[in-house]
């Protein structure tokens, strides 16, 4: 008996340390200015994608923004009704195409395929924590 009790305890714990752990990204990550958000974004396409320097500065551009406009729409979000939302939702999501958009157009071959497997994993993730909330 003890046992399980320990087992149960020890569980609960991680659990509550991995929950907490995802809260505190989460939070650091909703923080970020426009500015961290596209140099972090540009960083991490550079990496996956192998952009040259001239598709990372017009990466960063597009990346910049979209972090602007998404983000005063977000800010718009939190002072509108729930009616509105799905507006603002349509409104950030043209914002999104039109990244994805832009950034196609300055992409070879090799990199559109990256990048359209790299844009397909952000959907199901983003379905997916839609789901979740």
């Amino acid at each position: 008996m003890k046992k399980i009790l320990l087992t149960l305890a020890a569980f609960s714990a991680l659990t509550f340390t991995a929950v907490a752990q995802n809260d505190a990204k989460k939070a650091a990550q909703e923080n970020m200015t426009p500015e961290q958000r596209a140099d972090k974004e540009t960083k991490h396409a550079t990496e996956k994608l192998g952009l040259s320097t001239d598709q990372a500065a017009k990466f960063k551009v597009y990346s910049l923004e979209r972090a602007r406009s998404n983000k005063a729409l977000r800010e718009q979000a939190k002072t509108t009704s729930k009616e509105e939302r799905p507006k603002l939702k349509e409104q950030r999501k043209a914002n999104n195409d039109k990244f994805f958009a832009n950034v196609n157009s300055i992409l070879n071959a090799e990199q559109q395929v990256k990048w359209a497997e790299h844009k397909k994993k952000m959907q199901e993730k983003q379905a997916k924590n839609e789901a979740h909330d």
